[in-house]
């Protein structure tokens, strides 16, 4: 892991033009960076706590009012909640353009990604195809980092993504599963479940959501208060406004029983009950992901 490391320190010598796929015009997304962006929680410019330190009371820190109330893919992509509470990451792949990853702060606002350092390894399905490992280097309007992997990785296939944040010493890893070509089809077809949340419970008896490793699951949820829902090993979070319905869609890669959760926020967190914590977490259900 340490020779990793120097070599994430290592990549800002690299330049934008080696990754020719990301700096293509066609590939570029409209990114806009704002000061205002960068002085908030997450941002190159916030000097204040780190909000991972006050993970029990995130809600009476005055620097996160506000916060983590959008936790939905902007490009199309991957979406993440970092492990240090105060960025975003959205990860987007597509044959003409390669991987690129965007960085956001905990408002999930657009941030610069030059204080980022990432490597990723894409994880073939067929067994006599080798692994690939690319290092992402930042784009020449440092919007986002990204890496090109060519016709050397063939749909399907799994994605470690492994990113150090400035606050950290060591890189974190996010998976993420890059599906056939026609997984948009698949996509269409996947098993819909319907969630009702009142009283920050599901009524009746769906306690548990059972599929088998590589289905795809769409979650359609409604609530009664504004919160968020977080299935947790996935790391994937949506916001849940009432009147209206969310839409999650699960590539169930990882088999395993993960507990999916509802984070509130402001005052509705300080009275939040069930078994959640003092950050207002309760566990709603389990999704329990089978080997196929």
């Amino acid at each position: 892991m340490r020779t990793i490391i120097a070599a994430l320190i290592g990549v800002a010598a690299l330049t934008p033009a080696t990754v020719a796929g990301a700096e293509a015009p066609d590939c570029r997304t409209p990114v806009t960076v704002t000061a205002a962006a960068e002085a908030k929680v997450g941002g190159a410019d916030y000097a204040g706590p780190n909000p991972a330190d006050h993970a029990g009371h995130l809600h009476m820190m005055p620097q996160m009012q506000g916060a983590h109330s959008s936790h939905e893919p902007q490009r199309g992509g991957s979406f993440f909640m970092a492990p240090n509470k105060m960025h975003h990451l959205e990860g987007v792949y597509s044959e003409a353009c390669g991987f690129q990853l965007f960085l956001n702060n905990a408002f999930t606002e657009p941030i610069r990604a030059d204080r980022f350092r990432a490597f990723l390894r894409a994880i073939p399905s067929a067994e006599d195809e080798p692994d690939a490992m690319r290092f992402l280097v930042p784009a020449a309007d440092n919007t986002m980092l990204a890496a090109p992997l060519g016709d050397e990785v063939r749909r399907p296939f799994e994605i470690e993504l492994f990113v150090k944040f400035p606050e950290s010493d060591a890189p974190e890893r996010f998976d993420i599963l890059v599906p056939a070509k026609n997984g948009t089809a698949e996509a269409a077809d996947a098993k819909v479940v319907n969630l009702d949340i009142i009283g920050r419970k599901i009524p009746g008896d769906t306690d548990v959501i059972r599929v088998t490793q590589d289905d795809t699951v769409k979650l359609r949820w409604t609530s009664d208060e504004p919160l968020s829902v977080h299935v947790h090993g996935y790391d994937v979070q949506q916001a849940v406004a009432p009147g209206a319905v969310a839409e999650m869609t699960l590539h169930c890669f990882a088999a395993g029983r993960f507990p999916v959760t509802i984070h509130l926020e402001g005052e509705h967190a300080s009275h939040a009950g069930g078994h959640g914590g003092a950050d207002g977490e309760t566990v709603l259900l389990y999704l329990e992901v089978y080997p196929n």
